[in-house]
């Protein structure tokens, strides 16, 4: 089993219609009441109606045999690695990275911490259904004494690329190259949550990593 099944079954939800109306966070944390779908390829998928709309919430789940988080998380981390994994994955760039814990100036290797950063994706989707692509504000979540990361993309609210060297992705000369405004729709996604987490019991090995992407 790879990561790319687990992350080719957010992608049909992402390119859903403009929903930024809705505060989804309690509804998909909120562990019951998913319906079970399927399984296949390792992957148990979910889902479960959002009260007061017409659509769904997906979820999936799988456990990484043997290996470590670091391996996991490269699709995430490293955008030349993303396009290899996420189905019709065009190009992805990454921007930021502040680390936002109050406690950091005295953090240790096991105080918990948050970072955040700007992601942008384009989808090369098949005729006639037009380009899509997303701009994320993404938090890391990131906790060494529970060996967890958890991830949580929210759609950056109005983003509008600005021109000039002090706008954002202004450094990305493949969105300035190929991004064709006029036929591409910006996809919106209130809320995709993914938790990663390690049960291995040796500081230095990772063992299994139980991975669960929550996502409308």
């Amino acid at each position: 089993m790879s990561i790319a099944v687990l992350v080719t079954t957010t992608v049909g939800v992402m390119l859903a219609e403009s929903c930024d109306e809705y505060d989804y966070g309690e509804e998909i944390a909120e562990t019951e009441s998913w319906s079970f779908i399927s399984e296949g390829q390792g992957v148990a998928t979910y889902n479960k109606a959002m009260p007061g709309t017409p659509l769904l919430a997906f979820r999936g789940i799988s456990t990484f045999v043997d290996t470590h988080i670091s391996h996991v998380l490269a699709p995430f981390s490293d955008p030349s690695a993303a396009s290899r994994w996420v189905d019709l994955l065009q190009h992805m760039s990454v921007e930021g990275g502040q680390d936002n814990s109050a406690q950091a100036a005295g953090a240790t290797s096991s105080t918990p911490f948050t970072t955040n950063d700007l992601v942008y994706q384009y989808y090369n989707l098949p005729w006639p259904v037009a380009d899509r692509d997303f701009v994320f504000d993404r938090t890391w979540r990131i906790n060494p004494m529970r060996r967890q990361v958890i991830l949580e993309y929210r759609s950056a609210s109005n983003f509008i690329f600005a021109p000039g060297p002090d706008g954002s992705f202004s450094n990305d000369t493949w969105i300035s190259e190929h991004r064709d405004a006029s036929s591409t729709v910006r996809g919106e996604s209130p809320l995709t949550r993914w938790v990663f987490r390690c049960d291995a019991t040796e500081s230095s090995s990772c063992g299994n990593v139980y991975v669960d992407v929550q996502t409308l």
